[in-house]
């Protein structure tokens, strides 16, 4: 309050309401178009419940909740493909991977045929993905072989072993030998060694 005539007013800008205080705003109807009274000042919004489109009241402001975005009146996740991460495209306000595609999570959508985490490598196979968006693979000291992953040295088929020594390859992921009564002279397989 100041003292005008000997008389205490409220300062210019603020009106004296029926409790005694001097305020912005004693009702609504003391603000401009589209705001509202609230605690004595006049404000884009007092509560939630003032707002619209998902917008909340901040600070007497309606305004989108942390990570969305005010598109043309209403809060979403993304306005258009600039609000996503990485690989992820905006949908219907929503950041997802393109269809036909899977969500790795960090903005990486991986294409059909490659994977995400080893659990989207064939189940039993042995095989690992290296990566978000990589392709199910062997670990490192080890080669594919009927639909398994087999240590690099074993064999995996008759191919494997040394050609003309006469050696065979009992199975995927064992070594190469010879038949049976023969005996591996180095190298090559007879019946006897000298």
């Amino acid at each position: 309050r100041v003292c005008v005539a000997g008389e205490c007013r409220c300062r210019a800008g603020l009106r004296e309401c029926r409790n005694g205080a001097c305020q912005q705003c004693c009702t609504t109807a003391n603000c401009p178009s589209g705001q509202r009274c609230c605690d004595g000042a006049c404000r884009g919004c007092c509560e939630d419940v003032d707002c619209t489109g998902g917008h909340i009241c901040r600070d007497g402001v309606c305004r989108c909740p942390s990570g969305q975005h005010d598109c043309n009146g209403t809060c979403r996740q993304c306005c258009d493909d600039g609000h996503c991460a990485g690989d992820l495209r905006c949908q219907a306000g929503v950041c997802s991977c393109p269809p036909g595609t899977m969500n790795c999570g960090s903005g990486i959508c991986a294409a059909a045929g490659r994977c995400c985490t080893d659990a989207d490598c064939p189940s039993g196979s042995g095989q690992v993905c290296p990566a978000p968006g990589g392709v199910c693979g062997c670990p490192t000291g080890k080669r594919a072989c009927a639909g398994q992953c087999i240590p690099s040295s074993a064999c995996c088929t008759d191919v494997d072993c040394p050609a003309g020594s006469g050696q065979f390859c009992p199975g995927p992921g064992a070594a190469c030998r010879c038949p049976e009564g023969q005996h591996d002279c180095n190298g090559d397989c007879l019946q006897c060694c000298a």
